[in-house]
């Protein structure tokens, strides 16, 4: 056979060894993504047990049984649009650090994040039980209405009347995890849960809760009152 030949097999080494070092890099690279991904939905605690691997329940989708905060900025559009995109930017910005904050520390998982709306579970990844995921939901509730009033300060400097978040709850199934295709997945619900919050929040009162008759079994009494009979698009 052919004889060895010393510096050609050391730089077939050499090749070899890279190429394993570039897909190391690349794997390296997907997990500090995913990581940072999940580091803007996923409570401190829950995300620090994901990356060391005591819980993979992120990774594939289950149907829970959970509670969906939909929040959503009233008169939002009309607003930013008086105001230079750097300003609506800066505005937009304390808004959602407060709202982060505030979800993570009554144990929400942010599923949703844009410019006028959040959605936050309770109940996933980390399992809650009915009671304790509405109950944690309203007490999330209530603390955003109550930072909505750090906010006017910065919202007067630019002309603006202080914002008014309107809250909708709602206790029911949604399919939960990392949702996506090959090249793009994101930790996320879909629902009838989710689709109903989304709902309530938006015939909801501005600075107000809106909640179904039927999902506030477990609340304390005198906590919520009879608001009528709301029209939800697309339900009967």
């Amino acid at each position: 056979g052919k004889p060895f030949d010393d510096a050609e097999l050391c730089a077939e080494v050499r090749n070899l060894l890279a190429l394993k070092s570039r897909e190391h890099e690349v794997e390296m690279l997907n997990q500090r993504l995913v990581e940072q991904g999940l580091a803007r939905c996923l409570p401190p605690a829950v995300l620090e047990a994901v990356i060391e691997g005591k819980d993979d329940t992120v990774s594939q989708p289950e149907l829970r049984t959970l509670t969906v905060l939909s929040a959503r900025l009233a008169c939002f559009e009309q607003d930013m649009r008086s105001l230079a995109p750097a300003c609506s930017a800066a505005l937009l910005a304390r808004y959602l650090d407060l709202a982060t904050d505030t979800a993570f520390a009554h144990g929400g998982t942010l599923t949703h994040f844009s410019a006028d709306r959040i959605d936050v579970l309770f109940g996933a990844p980390d399992v809650m039980g009915p009671e304790e995921s509405l109950l944690a939901s309203m007490r999330c509730s209530l603390a955003l209405q109550q930072g909505m009033e750090t906010l006017a300060g910065p919202w007067a400097e630019e002309g603006l009347a202080p914002p008014r978040l309107c809250v909708g709850v709602h206790r029911g199934e949604a399919l939960v995890g990392m949702i996506g295709g090959a090249r793009r997945a994101e930790y996320t619900a879909i629902g009838s849960a989710v689709s109903l919050a989304e709902k309530l929040a938006q015939v909801a009162q501005p600075g107000s809760v809106t909640l179904c008759a039927q999902g506030t079994e477990g609340l304390p009494l005198g906590l919520t009152h009879q608001a009528g009979k709301l029209v939800l698009q697309g339900e009967s």
